[in-house]
């Protein structure tokens, strides 16, 4: 199982083949494939281009259950002042985590692993794997 963070779905977006090709390889090989319902609102704008890819994309979606909040809520606290502010981004990247973590799945796939690394040590099960 892999979860797909935000950068995952806009690369998609931008017809990256090494992307593509990822993603149709993980679905041959019945890799179970999760994306946080709040991935999914931070990247759709309702264009075609992203109807196409939310088709692709639509069975795999997670929703954001009060469990997954509350595990997020209780990592940003975790980090305490390595975040100066508490930004949206901040948000996402800790439901991600926490949809990962509470889904069982051990891995993450992102374009920007720093950013999830601020809940490494919260979410110790969950691997970050660069795009």
């Amino acid at each position: 199982m892999i979860t797909f963070d935000t950068g995952v779905l806009i690369a998609l977006e931008r017809r990256d083949k090494t992307t593509w090709d990822r993603f149709r390889r993980l679905r041959e090989h019945g890799v179970r494939i999760l994306v946080p319902a709040s991935c999914e609102s931070e990247w759709w704008r309702g264009s075609p281009a992203h109807a196409a890819i939310r088709l692709a994309i639509r069975p795999f979606i997670a929703p954001l259950t009060d469990p997954i909040a509350c595990a997020a809520g209780e990592a940003i606290g975790s980090i305490g002042r390595v975040a100066r502010r508490v930004t949206a981004t901040v948000t996402i990247d800790a439901q991600v985590m926490a949809t990962a973590a509470l889904s069982g799945c051990r891995a993450v796939l992102t374009s920007d692993p720093g950013d999830l690394q601020l809940f490494e040590r919260h979410f110790r099960s969950v691997t970050i794997a660069p795009l």
